[in-house]
């Protein structure tokens, strides 16, 4: 997983996942690696579209548009 898609709310470790237009925030964890991404213990399964680099008011169930790379 790409480090800059874990984000820390209070004292959880999330990262965004994007399902029908809205996202929902996944408990998640494991340890940054040296090469930029964040190797996951427990998470969501691979393939599951993630936000990048969440905003910090984003929130579970908060609507969102994907967008190409």
């Amino acid at each position: 997983m790409p480090v800059d898609a874990v984000a820390r709310r209070g004292d959880d470790t999330i990262v965004f996942t994007v399902e029908d237009d809205r996202v929902g925030a996944v408990p998640v964890s494991g340890e940054e690696t040296e090469d930029g991404f964040f190797a996951l213990r427990e998470g969501p399964e691979e393939g599951t579209p993630v936000v990048a680099h969440p905003p910090p008011g984003l929130a579970d169930g908060d609507p969102v548009r994907l967008t190409a790379p």
